[in-house]
């Protein structure tokens, strides 16, 4: 994979079905997304690259999103992480006390509208393409 963004425009997509990663990045065409389906993967692209912040799903084949936002606080403090969830899997007490920035429900229709404000309010501001 070429990787050509600054960091701050990079995002750790850590969701099993591979369909909503390449929804989100559909929806932030701007952002360079990093697939990967487990928390082994992610911590690998973690310790090898750089990330502006990491969308983690509700189901990981080695772990829950709750161990992936705790390894994340722990080791990158400043990294947000949002969770995406369906509703009632994943409670915001939780997320919130793991080190998670934001928990958005895929369940509601409006789940990729959140999605993008939250990943503009919790990223740097993208430069200009003017």
């Amino acid at each position: 994979m070429q990787v050509s963004k600054a960091a701050s425009m990079r995002i750790l997509c850590v969701i099993t079905p591979q369909d909503v990663c390449e929804l989100i990045t559909v929806l932030l065409p701007e952002y360079e997304v990093v697939t990967v389906r487990t928390i082994a993967e992610a911590m690998l692209w973690l310790e090898r690259s750089t990330f502006g912040l990491v969308i983690s799903g509700d189901f990981l084949f080695d772990g829950t999103t709750i161990d992936l936002c705790q390894f994340v606080r722990e080791l990158y403090p400043t990294l947000p992480v949002i969770v995406l969830a369906g509703r009632g899997r994943v409670l915001e007490s939780d997320v919130e006390e793991a080190g998670g920035d934001e928990l958005i429900s895929y369940d509601a229709t409006s789940w990729p509208e959140e999605l993008e404000i939250a990943v503009r309010r919790l990223t740097p501001p993208l430069p200009d393409s003017a």
